[in-house]
């Protein structure tokens, strides 16, 4: 069989529906690129969707105090589901850049939703001694709700709020099982931001060519902030403060593993941050500050020097 008479096999086997579109994608291991195209009844759509959306929201602000909690909730949180509901209706027709845009918005007034359940509950039907149990409870049940209508439609947007929710549902949990204890909260809580940031980077190179792969610099760049953000609240221990070198060098090997200019870019902003710091708490007294921006201008351009030349290799 030549290469033509393989071709009009292939096309008459797909014809008679014998084999799929995706079947033959993933055998030869290549990602279907989806590209929308805005037409003008979509732009007018968008528009419409976005301007009934501000009349609710100014329409609710004026009415908001006068409405029971039923209404509150139902407006908010029944208006976020059936947005993103609507929205998995829109996908299975195809309507691509439709579907994200209800399910971004859905997903937004889910979240808003999900806030004012949890005041409405807390405040009608629950003692305050228990306020965390209501949050973590419709925090465990929108991040299932994402994760079951994900597993199914696989869209990316659906994927970053299963994440974060998730992550706020892991926050939530952490405050909940240590409640009565605040000095042990006040003591660990950077492990939460760490834990959450190891996993937004270990998502990072587990979404590579997949449907989540648009979404690699937006938890490459979480991932860092979170890590870094939680190590940082430590350095006024001497022992953190060499942890935090080694972690800050572990981060630019890590922009050059996973050829991330974010991560590059984060990790380099926190170290500048730490650097003044340092300066600051052991040499500015001693030296001076004049000197001491002295010193802090040459190390500056150091580090700009180191980062150009590391950004270079990420474009190799």
């Amino acid at each position: 069989m030549n290469k033509l008479e393989f071709l009009q096999e292939l096309k008459d086997r797909f014809q008679k529906k014998e084999i799929s579109k995706q079947e033959i994608l993933d055998i030869i291991n290549i990602k279907e690129s989806v590209i929308y195209k805005l037409s003008l009844n979509t732009v007018l759509y968008i528009l419409g969707v976005i301007i009934v959306l501000i009349g609710v929201i100014v329409f609710l602000n004026r009415v908001w105090v006068d409405l029971p909690s039923f209404f509150r909730i139902f407006i908010t949180l029944g208006l976020g589901m059936g947005l993103t509901l609507n929205a998995v209706l829109l996908q299975k027709k195809n309507k691509g850049i439709i579907s994200i845009i209800f399910y971004f918005i859905g997903g937004v007034m889910n979240f808003i939703g999900s806030l004012v359940l949890i005041y409405e509950l807390n405040k009608n039907f629950f003692a305050q001694d228990k306020e965390l149990l209501i949050p973590v409870i419709v925090f465990l049940m929108i991040s299932l709700f994402y994760i079951i209508i994900n597993y199914s439609m696989k869209q990316a947007v659906l994927t970053f709020f299963s994440l974060f929710n998730a992550s706020i549902l892991f926050l939530l949990t952490y405050l909940f099982v240590l409640e009565d204890n605040n000095t042990l909260i006040q003591d660990t809580i950077f492990m939460v931001f760490v834990i959450i940031g190891l996993i937004y980077l270990l998502f990072s190179k587990y979404f590579e060519n997949t449907f989540n792969k648009y979404l690699i610099p937006l938890t490459n760049v979480l991932g860092t902030v979170f890590v870094l953000s939680g190590t940082i609240s430590k350095v006024e221990s001497g022992i953190w403060q060499f942890l935090y070198v080694l972690i800050s060098i572990g981060f630019y090997t890590l922009s050059l593993y996973l050829k991330s200019r974010w991560i590059l870019v984060i990790n380099t902003l926190f170290l500048a941050g730490f650097i003044v710091y340092i300066t600051g708490k052991y040499f500015a007294s001693s030296l001076g500050w004049p000197l001491s921006l002295i010193i802090l201008g040459f190390i500056f351009i150091g580090l700009g020097y180191f980062s150009v030349n590391l950004n270079k290799k990420l474009k190799v």
